[in-house]
């Protein structure tokens, strides 16, 4: 996935990703250079070989009884 194909799909999700999303992201994204969470506002950031920075956060998959 190329950083303009992210930036849409952070778009288009308002900037929240399911964790498989996520998964994917990571999985098929090569130019990624660096991941970082930051527990204090409970965000990922993201950073890319070709200079783009995304901000945004994971959607908690809750357990049904």
């Amino acid at each position: 996935m190329y950083s303009w194909e992210i930036a849409k799909l952070l778009e288009l999700r308002q900037y929240v990703l399911d964790v498989k999303e996520y998964f994917d992201l990571c999985d098929t994204s090569p130019q990624i250079t660096r991941v970082t969470y930051n527990p204090y506002n409970d965000k990922i950031k993201v950073l890319t070989s070709d200079r783009y920075e995304f901000n945004f956060k994971i959607k908690r998959k809750e357990i049904k009884k």
